[in-house]
């Protein structure tokens, strides 16, 4: 039996599954996808301005991953991108999802920032972004990883 193709997608809306998707993240303790939802509802981070893109990856028609990329809130260059929300569905990491995600996020992404970076706190994250090309930081505020 093959493993469906992961469709990914730039959405505009959080999509049919996310709340599942989120309940899951809250599971692990990550609030990233709560945090998400309420951006998205009281309209402070909609993923609407120039640069700026939310994606979602479906198997089988089901929502197994999202992420994103903000002009970076922390800093006054708007040509600094962050990366946000980035979660697979616990069940499926380790087949390629992430890196196909962030693939299609650093594409787009690095069409308008000169720079990507982003937050994580857990060792596991840090050796994905790091196995990606992403350089670990210790030195600024509220980065833990560059590109």
């Amino acid at each position: 039996m093959t493993t469906p193709p992961l469709q990914i997608r730039q959405i505009e809306q959080l999509p049919d599954g996310f709340a599942e998707l989120a309940s899951r993240a809250q599971a692990e303790g990550f609030t990233m996808l709560t945090r998400l939802a309420e951006a998205f509802a009281q309209g402070t981070n909609r993923f609407d301005r120039p640069g700026e893109a939310l994606y979602a990856g479906w198997l089988d028609e089901k929502l197994v991953a999202i992420g994103g990329i903000n002009i970076d809130p922390y800093f006054t260059d708007e040509k600094i991108g962050r990366i946000r929300h980035l979660y697979i569905d616990p069940t499926l990491r380790g087949q390629g999802i992430g890196r196909a995600m962030m693939r299609v996020i650093e594409e787009g992404g690095f069409k308008h920032f000169r720079q990507l970076q982003l937050f994580t706190p857990t060792e596991a994250a840090s050796k994905f972004y790091v196995a990606i090309g992403y350089q670990a930081v210790n030195d600024v505020e509220r980065v833990s990883h560059i590109k």
